[in-house]
């Protein structure tokens, strides 16, 4: 990582972010900015479900040409948090307003800002809970310039049925892929991920 780079991050506490870059001393390598306190545009989306959101403005100038580098872990409203998900780093916070059909806003977003790339990190991946996960020791790394491509892949090694996250299956309608067309380089070998029995209960009163 040359000292050109820019390492983005918008956690979802305002300064969890800020403390990461210290903690880990990012800031010797690469210009961070936590996206929590940047500027933030009124966006039209116009989607389906999400019509308007407060985007950091950081994030905006690199609609469409951004790195994501997600954590593999369950969630419990969209039964995974990858690298479609990952996209709700970039919007102003709290963004509570994205928990009522949350799947299809997901979509909608994506159709205004993919990433160029999309690193999901299941090295040590979150099981039973997003927020307070348990760690998985399943030692594999996934990358594709198709997120929801990259996403599918992901939940198939989380041992979930893609089709049956919402979200996965909305962007595959929308973006007209299909599972053949998928290419895998490496082998799927996957563990059981699952929800607490809390977290199953948060999700079915949408919380």
């Amino acid at each position: 990582m040359g000292s050109s780079s820019l390492s983005l991050k918008g956690g979802f506490f305002k300064k969890s972010a800020s403390e990461c870059f210290k903690a880990f001393e990012i800031e010797k390598f690469a210009k961070c900015i936590n996206l929590n306190e940047d500027e933030f545009l009124e966006i039209e989306i116009n989607g389906r479900a999400l019509k308007s959101v407060k985007i950091a403005k950081t994030a905006v100038s690199a609609r469409n040409r951004f790195i994501s580098v997600p954590k593999m872990k369950v969630h419990h409203l969209t039964k995974v948090t990858l690298g479609i998900k990952n996209n709700i780093g970039f919007l102003k916070k709290p963004a509570v307003y994205m928990h009522p059909g949350i799947d299809q806003k997901l979509v909608d977003l994506l159709q205004f800002t993919k990433p160029k790339l999309t690193i999901i990190d299941g090295i040590i991946a979150g099981n039973l809970s997003e927020m307070f996960p348990k760690p998985v020791k399943h030692g594999v790394m996934i990358a594709s310039d198709n997120v929801v491509a990259c996403d599918f892949v992901a939940t198939l090694l989380m041992n979930i049925n893609p089709y049956e996250v919402e979200h996965i299956r909305l962007a595959m309608e929308i973006f007209n892929l299909k599972a053949e067309d998928i290419e895998v380089v490496g082998e799927i070998e996957p563990k059981d991920y699952s929800l607490s029995f809390t977290s199953r209960i948060l999700g079915k009163l949408r919380i």
